[in-house]
């Protein structure tokens, strides 16, 4: 389905929201700023001659994205233009067909979170419902066994533009966001599973937006970067969750947000391109300027460390950690506003980034994730044309090859 509006419209639809250019990373869950259950290292394999992956039945921009248990991928809500979704759809590996998981409680768009949680279970929570852009409160669980969501307990707060950390404990942790379009939150609740509440616990030191949160080995959550008001963010922050509280951490060179953050095998943790500004100057005023800058944070140190530069400035990309322990970053838009069909892999070993071969089309505001096969599918977002896509391409390691993607719309 074509979407009428371009890039034009999602920019004003984010500028609307807040928002001072078309930004989005959503990680996978990779990322980044969702954590999930430890699951068995993938192993690529492979494809001898790859099928095209089925269209979604919907064209969606900035969805939420969770791996199910089964290896499953599930897509929740998203945009097309003013069009805000509360529909659901799942993606098989095994047939590679799409199948509906249902509908939410309430449409959900421009960053709402999906965190898979220990149970298999998927918590969905805030965002956007409609053209208004009132940002959302609520909360929703989709059981994967019968297919259906369950609202659940409502957050203290409206947040979108949030993070929702998934602790070794069980419980999420959500913090930060917007709960308008001049209302930043340096908040922070829990959601606990066993009971269905949420629970205030220590609030930020910075109110701050467009960030990452991850995961780290030791069960401390960094968060990193992000925006403040009109203020590009260097600063970094680290969630005890055995204290409820919130300590500075080591800060980026330059501040940025709506870059991307990958925790490697080794415990550290990857920062890449973002929009930003190259002066080192924490106060900087916001500028629509894609970075191709990346830093590399070891919790023994508290301290950043530049590593190599990407290959194209990115921001809107995303970013996944890949069986072997290399980074693959995909798509995004760079400092032209372009939409890009590359991808790169850096590899923590010698802090490099290589170019890997490009998609059929360029894509940006798309979901990613890895698949158990070792494989990653890309799924949807603004294409090259900047119009609203329904379709999904999966990227071999081994082969460096992309599977192609079916009809574009």
């Amino acid at each position: 389905m074509r979407c009428a509006p371009a890039i034009v419209t999602l920019l004003t639809l984010l500028l609307t929201a807040g928002c001072a250019s078309p930004e989005t990373a959503i990680q996978p869950p990779d990322g980044a700023a969702t954590a999930a259950p430890a699951t068995p290292t993938p192993t690529p394999s492979a494809a001898e001659s790859p099928e095209p992956i089925d269209n979604m039945s919907k064209a969606r921009t900035v969805p939420a994205a969770a791996m199910l248990d089964d290896g499953r991928l599930l897509i929740a809500g998203g945009a097309n233009g003013y069009v805000i979704y509360a529909s659901a759809e799942v993606y098989d590996p095994a047939t590679g067909n799409w199948s509906s998981a249902g509908q939410m409680a309430e449409p959900r768009a421009y960053y709402h979170t999906a965190t898979r949680l220990a149970d298999g279970g998927v918590l969905v929570t805030g965002g956007v419902r409609d053209q208004t852009f009132t940002v959302l409160d609520t909360a929703e669980i989709y059981d994967p066994a019968a297919g259906t969501w369950t609202p659940t307990g409502s957050m203290a707060h409206p947040r979108q533009f949030h993070t929702a950390t998934l602790l070794p404990d069980g419980r999420v942790l959500v913090a930060g966001g917007r709960s308008g379009p001049q209302t930043l939150l340096a908040s922070a609740e829990i959601y606990d599973p066993a009971t269905g509440a949420w629970t205030p616990t220590g609030g930020m030191l910075i109110r701050r937006d467009s960030h990452t949160a991850t995961l780290l080995p030791d069960g401390r959550v960094l968060v990193v970067g992000g925006r403040s008001d009109l203020r590009l963010l260097s600063s970094a922050e680290m969630y005890d969750p055995s204290t409820g509280a919130w300590m500075p951490a080591g800060g980026l060179r330059f501040g940025k947000d709506f870059h991307t953050a990958t925790l490697l095998p080794d415990g550290r943790v990857l920062s890449a391109g973002g929009r930003g500004d190259n002066a080192a100057d924490k106060t900087d005023t916001i500028h629509d300027h894609a970075v191709d800058t990346a830093d590399v944070y070891d919790p023994s140190t508290d301290e950043w460390s530049p590593t190599g530069s990407m290959n194209s400035t990115r921001s809107t990309h995303t970013a996944v950690l890949l069986a072997d322990g290399t980074v693959l970053a995909v798509g995004g838009g760079n400092d032209k506003q372009s939409t890009l069909a590359s991808a790169e892999i850096y590899d923590p070993a010698i802090g490099a980034w290589s170019p890997v071969s490009d998609m059929d089309n360029g894509r940006q505001f798309h979901a990613m994730a890895l698949l158990e096969n070792g494989h990653v599918i890309v799924v949807g977002g603004a294409d090259g044309a900047h119009v609203t896509i329904s379709s999904a391409t999966a990227y071999d390691p081994i082969a460096d090859s992309w599977s192609p993607s079916g009809p574009t719309y």
